[in-house]
C-alpha cells in the first residue's frame, strides 16, 4: 500500500489536497473519482509502513 496525495477543487473552487491509501496509481485515481468526482492530479508520496 502507498499513500497518495489527491489535488482537487473544493466546492468553493479552491485547490485542496487530500490523502488516500491505495495499492497502485489506478486504484488511487478510482478513489479520487469516487470521493471528489473530478480531480487535478494524484501523486504517490510514500510507502505505508
Amino acid at each position: 500500500m502507498y499513500t497518495y496525495s489527491i489535488r482537487y477543487r473544493d466546492g468553493c473552487g479552491r485547490w485542496s489536497v487530500a490523502y488516500a491509501q491505495a495499492a497502485s496509481q489506478p486504484d488511487a485515481e478510482a478513489i479520487a473519482t469516487r470521493r471528489y468526482g473530478t480531480f487535478h492530479s494524484v501523486s504517490r508520496i510514500g510507502l505505508v509502513s
